[in-house]
């Protein structure tokens, strides 16, 4: 069996930059923009660790859960977001056909981007039931944002971790025989001490009402989810057990979707 009880610690840290709009001069354009710097760290980031990067469920050591002190799976220490709504200022001064043709067009945008994840390297070499943080006494870099193709589809190398394979297994308790109890050895990495790639997107819509007297419109939409198409990068962290793998491996997901819809307004 196993228990839920309250040694859970959390820390955010926040702070949000924002600059907003209702009107742009004459342009007819509105918009926000904000950017945040964010800071969390915490034991436990989820009531039963159902993430495919947690090999573990709960703590590694459920009599010292500040052992798992790290950063929290969902820690992103920048985030930007800027959006809009343009009122394109087109055909105000027509008349007739033209003014119907020309005015009452909008456009609409969102983008997002922010920096990874954190995720944690593991060693399962001597585990039973759980398995201990995998030892890094030389130092390598923790960042897993980009690399080049393996050879194999969609599959990218990110980082590279053939230098601790060496370091594999190097810890066991000397009365049970596995590495499931500590003391654990100080070089073993810290709880999601790894950053997997960023993340941008960009979605617009197109939109043309078209009225009909005072109180009915029609209005066309035509909305474009990720505009550019571009596939954005995840590392595969549920491979992060240098017991198993010598890199952390990655693969890139997205595509454009397009939407049409017909509004009537009364």
């Amino acid at each position: 069996f196993n228990t839920r009880g309250n040694r859970g610690e959390s820390r955010y840290d926040g702070v949000t930059f924002s600059l907003e709009s209702r009107q742009l001069g004459k342009t007819g354009l509105q918009f926000s923009g904000s950017y945040t710097y964010s800071h969390s760290k915490d034991n436990l980031s989820s009531t039963f660790s159902d993430s495919a990067a947690n090999y573990n469920l709960g703590y590694l050591d459920a009599f010292d859960p500040m052992l798992d002190w790290g950063y929290s799976e969902f820690d992103v220490r920048h985030r930007g977001i800027i959006s809009g709504v343009w009122v394109l200022p087109f055909g105000n001064n027509s008349t007739g056909l033209a003014r119907a043709l020309a005015s009452d067009w909008q456009l609409n945008f969102i983008f997002s981007a922010r920096t990874g994840f954190p995720f944690t390297l593991w060693d399962c070499t001597n585990g039973s039931s759980y398995c201990m943080r995998a030892e890094d006494p030389i130092g390598i870099d923790k960042n897993a944002t980009g690399g080049p193709a393996t050879g194999n589809p969609n599959e990218y190398k990110l980082l590279d971790l053939t230098p601790l394979v060496q370091y594999a297994g190097g810890y066991v308790h000397p009365l049970t025989g596995n590495s499931d109890f500590g003391p654990y050895p100080d070089d073993m990495t810290e709880r999601d001490a790894f950053r997997g790639p960023g993340f941008w997107n960009l979605d617009l819509g197109v939109s043309k009402r078209v009225r009909m007297g005072s109180r009915y419109a029609l209005q066309f939409r035509f909305e474009f989810y990720n505009v550019f198409n571009h596939a954005n990068m995840y590392a595969q962290a549920a491979n992060a057990d240098i017991s198993s793998f010598d890199s952390i491996t990655g693969f890139k997901d997205g595509n454009r979707r397009i939407q049409l819809g017909v509004k009537f307004e009364f």
